[in-house]
C-alpha cells in the first residue's frame, strides 16, 4: 500500500513538473509583443504586452510599449491610459510624458 502511494506521488510529480516549464517570463511576452510591433500586428502585440504586464504590473516600458500599439490602431484614450501608468511607475522618464503629450495632440486635447 505505502509503494502505492509513493508511485501515486512520483507520477503526480511527473506530470506537474513539465508544466511548470511551459510558463512564459513577462520578458518573453514583451519579446513577442515587440517582434508583432515591428510587423505591424498591432492588436497581437497589445495582446502580449498585456500578458507581460499581468505577470508584472509594475513592467513599465510593457506599458509604454502598448500604449504605442493603441496608437497605432488610433485607441488614443487606452494609449493614454497605459502612458498614465508607465508614468505612475518610472516618473522620471521623460519620453512616457512626450508620447502621451503626443496622443493628446492626436485627439487635439492641446491642454
Amino acid at each position: 500500500m505505502k509503494k502505492l502511494k509513493n508511485m501515486k506521488k512520483l507520477l503526480l510529480l511527473l506530470m506537474i513538473v513539465p508544466m511548470i516549464g511551459f510558463g512564459q517570463t513577462s520578458e518573453e511576452y514583451f519579446d513577442k509583443g515587440y517582434d508583432y510591433d515591428k510587423e505591424g500586428e498591432y492588436q497581437l502585440a497589445i495582446d502580449n504586452y498585456t500578458k507581460a504586464i499581468r505577470i508584472d504590473p509594475d513592467y513599465a516600458i510593457a506599458y509604454l510599449f502598448r500604449g504605442n500599439s493603441y496608437v497605432e490602431l488610433e485607441n488614443y484614450d487606452d494609449a493614454i491610459d497605459d502612458y498614465n501608468k508607465a508614468i505612475k511607475i518610472d516618473p522620471n522618464d521623460a519620453y512616457s510624458y512626450y508620447i502621451r503629450g503626443n496622443a493628446y495632440s492626436d485627439l487635439e486635447n492641446y491642454e
